[in-house]
């Protein structure tokens, strides 16, 4: 789960996005399932086909804890 103080700093992430094919990064807070707090470096990108439809979302996380 996203740590509660951070969930609308990924909302905010989440549709700015989707408008450009820019790289993202975020870092938040993410609470295991046994309770612990682990920070996470998140880059994404939207991809986009040659006829400028959204294809979906690259992205990757890295545990930065």
């Amino acid at each position: 789960l996203i740590h509660p103080e951070d969930q609308e700093k990924w909302r905010t992430h989440s549709h700015a996005k989707l408008e450009n094919d820019e790289v993202v990064p975020i870092e938040f807070r993410l609470i295991t399932k046994s309770g612990e707090t682990r920070w996470i470096h998140h880059v994404c990108r939207t991809v986009f086909a040659s006829d400028g439809r959204n294809r979906g979302v690259r992205g990757s996380n890295r545990d930065i804890t």
